[in-house]
């Protein structure tokens, strides 16, 4: 090989190495939003920057859940207009002041009395109490509830605690508050009822003399020798159920 090629070969990669040494030093790689890179050199960074071109981009959050991708020269630019490097989120104290936080933090401000809103929960005595979101379910797992209640009574023992809106649908259906329930099952009362004697007429015939004695209550004039001829199904001893007829004759 001749002196002069091999001379023209050094060159070249004396060349190529001066170069690549020459880009690397002087050049960077910038991105488009849509996912292009170019390689500019570094003196026109900027002006690419202008047109849409950066050497990263930064997703950024506001307040209201909104999210926006930057380029990276543009983030101190979005943070003094009230967008955000992570996810925030407004938390409150019971005194009424706010805070802006990370939603990371949440958790830690919620321990020391910070919530993002406050409700009030009822109890079953009638008192209240106000407390942060993140513990309602606490309460309600200790009797407290989201609405004011009522507990009520039907006659034959059951409970029910329910919305106290609810109370009269209740009361309509045969149930009973507190008071009602006690007034209902301890009280006695005392009606002016017309003695009516079984015997000698019936003197196993205490159903229709019963019977008697309340129609004369209500005003009706009947006797209880008249129900027991008239309108007492009878049937005879050992072939009549008691369930279907008055079993043999009241007299």
């Amino acid at each position: 090989m001749s002196k002069i090629i091999k001379f023209l070969i050094a060159a070249i990669i004396v060349s190529a190495l001066s170069l690549c040494v020459f880009a690397q030093s002087t050049t960077v790689t910038l991105y488009s939003q849509d996912g292009r890179s170019i390689f500019v050199s570094e003196k026109y960074v900027s002006d690419y920057n202008k047109v849409g071109w950066y050497k990263s981009f930064v997703t950024l959050y506001s307040l209201d859940g909104r999210t926006i991708t930057v380029g990276d020269v543009l983030v101190p630019d979005y943070l003094a207009v009230g967008w955000y490097n992570e996810p925030v989120t407004t938390v409150y104290s019971q005194d009424g002041r706010w805070l802006t936080i990370p939603v990371s933090e949440i958790q830690s401000y919620n321990n020391v009395g910070w919530f993002s809103s406050f409700k009030t929960l009822y109890a079953l005595d009638g008192r209240t109490v106000v407390v942060g979101d993140a513990l309602v379910e606490q309460y309600k797992a200790a009797c407290w509830y989201e609405t004011p209640v009522s507990q009520i009574y039907a006659l034959d023992g059951r409970s029910l605690i329910i919305p106290t809106v609810d109370l009269e649908a209740y009361k309509n259906v045969g149930w009973y508050t507190k008071k009602e329930y006690i007034d209902l099952t301890t009280k006695s009362f005392e009606l002016n009822f017309k003695c009516v004697l079984q015997k000698p007429e019936l003197p196993t015939g205490c159903e229709v003399t019963s019977l008697a004695a309340v129609l004369n209550y209500y005003g009706y004039d009947v006797s209880k020798t008249v129900l027991a001829d008239g309108y007492l199904d009878k049937g005879p001893i050992g072939s009549t159920s008691p369930f279907e007829a008055f079993v043999g004759e009241p007299e």
